[in-house]
């Protein structure tokens, strides 16, 4: 990349840098999932991705993945407790 590049990347760089087709890339572009812009006219005009929005986008998947360990944890308990009433013949004082 030169200088002028630094805080882009181009479809292929990002496809190389996650491991997946260019494919997968323009796909998640044209589904609105990447936010990119369009460079040039025509045949010739290729896409660009800023490195922040690459940023945002590794932050709301590590809020997403924290969020649903969070609620596998919560999940767990809640079934844990409602064993424990059952087998205590207590679920029926608690029910809605």
């Amino acid at each position: 990349m030169n200088k002028k590049n630094e805080d882009f990347y181009n479809v292929k760089e990002l496809a190389d840098k996650f491991k997946v087709h260019v494919n997968t890339i323009y796909h998640a572009i044209r589904s609105g999932r990447i936010q990119a812009f369009k460079v040039g006219k025509g045949e010739k005009a290729s896409w660009r991705i800023y490195k922040t929005e690459i940023e945002r986008m590794a932050a709301f998947d590590a809020r997403r993945m924290i969020d649903d360990i969070v609620q596998k944890e919560v999940d767990k308990k809640v079934k844990t407790i409602q064993l424990q009433m059952t087998k205590n013949g207590d679920a029926n004082d608690y029910a809605a």
